[in-house]
């Protein structure tokens, strides 16, 4: 009797895998599955017929563990990395609990390293860095997700198959292990921004100077007319970072330096910064303006703090990626309560100079690269996860309308209405929702930190005005178009050695402390080419490395 009650039940779960099978239909983003049954019936007339019935059951809610970065965008205190609005939504589209593991922003580096190498990796994992990634990916740490994309409207919405190939293991045939964020939405390209205001005011021709002496003019009357200000300086930022944005890029720029390394198509070979007579050039003009008493005296040690504050007070320019400037710099420097002078600056994205310095090779290194239109930022399944297809439907989630739309444009009724089929704006309380939910932007991994441009554009119109707005516009159009024609830098999809990644930030911290004490007039001429000899003779390989990868 035990046996024949194991056999019907054998063949009563054979028919209803075999039902399921038939019948069974899921979707991605509801949560439920729906089988399809039948149901024998007898008419009126004694006919017996057959009808098919539906029944639906709950998808299983699972739990999965996910690793990321906040970007330095955290969150107000009180609010849960595991149980907020965004990810909230991720966990409703794809139907799962997540354990968040937010490392700061200053331990996230170390704690993804310790993670990779320890190979108890999360179920998601989120990563802000190529390198050691990229490295796992070929040691078999991420399975492969290109059918995922193939198949996803959602993802395929941000990432098109361009992107994904940009963002390819690099030394794998044809892997794909990252969802890259997505970077092009918005200007491009690096530039001066500099305090029109100021120009008018004391350049030599009362408009924008169109070469460095004339920079110098403008600089040494601004100083003579304010003895006080400091009208140039750096933010420390750590190795030669200090030296291709913000305040200490200035004049590096204006020599034609604005990377921090450069690709020299002549001869096929890398150059640091540190080796380019330009750059020594512009570091002898920083320190004939130090003397002047025009450069800060404290420019090597001026942190976040004294900088920012100076930026506000003072100083007449920085050097930044021109998605950072619009809108937020500008909405940020004219409606700063505390520095209500920012009210009546004009900071525009300064014209390229017409004659550059002698000592600068081709002024063609003058125009900026196009930045790359996927970024660092990726992320990946894990071997190791309990569930890929849930897996993926968290990043999904990532890339879902609702997420989007939760941040980039708040709450029907409350920051928009809908006016004859449009999103209208309430310029006020779209504000007040970007200031409230602003770590929302971190939740922004494929559809990209800059996009939402066309609304960009709009608040800034409302907050700025629209005749300063036109004004910004006019002159960050004409950089940004210099810099899509010329192109992406060769660096922008560069993958360094293991040799390379190891002594990288080293050899940027030697050779900031060179410039630095070049610029400050600590040593000669000669001794910094000798320093620099000895720098060339013990880093030389980082820039042989990645002249062989660019060249291949």
């Amino acid at each position: 009797m035990k046996k024949l009650s194991k056999a019907v039940s054998f063949a009563l779960a054979l028919v209803m895998v075999i039902a399921l099978l038939a019948g069974c239909s899921s979707d991605g983003s509801s949560g439920t599955t729906t089988t399809t049954t039948t149901r024998a019936t007898t008419t009126a007339a004694g006919a017996t017929t057959t009808t098919a019935a539906a029944t639906t059951t709950p998808e299983e809610r699972i739990t999965l563990t996910l690793f990321r970065s906040d970007a330095g965008i955290s969150a107000p205190d009180g609010v849960d990395p595991s149980d907020n609005m965004f990810i909230n939504i991720i966990e409703e589209y794809a139907n799962v609990d997540l354990i968040v593991d937010l490392p700061s922003y200053a331990d996230y580096t170390t704690r993804l390293n310790l993670l990779l190498a320890s190979g108890q990796l999360p179920d998601v994992l989120h990563s802000t860095g190529l390198d050691v990634t990229y490295q796992a990916a070929r040691d078999g740490a991420f399975i492969d997700i290109y059918d995922y994309w193939e198949s996803s409207e959602v993802v395929q919405k941000y990432i098109t198959r361009e992107f994904l190939e940009m963002a390819k293991t690099p030394l794998m045939d044809n892997a794909y292990h990252r969802i890259p964020m997505k970077y092009d939405s918005g200007f491009t390209g690096t530039a001066n921004f500099v305090r029109y205001d100021l120009v008018k005011k004391y350049s030599p021709s009362g408009t924008w100077p169109v070469n460095m002496d004339e920079y110098v003019q403008t600089f040494e009357a601004y100083h003579e007319a304010e003895p006080d200000k400091i009208i140039l300086t750096m933010r420390e930022r750590g190795g030669m970072t200090s030296f291709w944005l913000y305040g200490g890029a200035v004049i590096p720029y204006l020599f034609a330096c604005n990377n921090k390394y450069r690709y020299d198509y002549q001869d096929q070979k890398v150059y640091a910064q540190l080796q380019l007579p330009e750059f020594k050039a512009a570091l002898e003009m920083i320190n004939d303006l130090y003397k002047k008493g025009i450069y800060d005296q404290e420019f090597a040690t001026s942190d976040s703090n004294r900088y920012n504050a100076n930026f506000y007070q003072g100083m007449i320019a920085q050097t930044n990626t021109m998605d950072q400037m619009l809108p937020d710099r500008h909405i940020g420097i004219r409606q700063n309560v505390n520095f209500p002078e920012g009210a009546f600056q004009e900071w525009f994205t300064a014209p390229l100079l017409e004659q550059y310095p002698t000592s600068v090779k081709d002024s063609w290194y003058g125009i900026p690269y196009a930045e790359s239109p996927i970024v660092f930022h990726g992320l990946y399944i894990p071997v190791s996860s309990k569930d890929y297809d849930r897996a993926w439907r968290v990043i999904e989630g990532f890339a879902s309308d609702e997420l989007f739309e939760a941040y980039f444009y708040g709450q029907e009724g409350i920051t928009f209405n809908i006016v004859n089929g449009q999103r209208v704006f309430d310029w006020e309380a779209h504000a007040e929702h970007m200031n409230l939910n602003r770590y929302g932007l971190a939740f922004m991994k494929i559809a990209g930190f800059n996009n939402g441009f066309d609304l960009t554009l709009a608040r800034a119109e409302y907050h700025l005005g629209s005749a300063y707005f036109n004004e910004v516009m006019n002159y960050q159009e004409v950089i940004d178009s210099a810099a899509r024609n010329k192109g992406y830098s060769p660096f922008s999809f560069l993958v360094d050695t293991e040799r390379t990644a190891l002594k990288l930030r080293e050899s940027e911290d030697a050779a900031k402390a060179i410039a630095i004490r070049y610029a400050m007039g600590q040593t000669t001429s000669d001794q910094y080419d000798a320093e620099v000899a000895q720098w060339v003779n013990e880093y030389g390989f980082i820039m042989e490395d990645r002249a062989a990868y660019i060249n291949a």
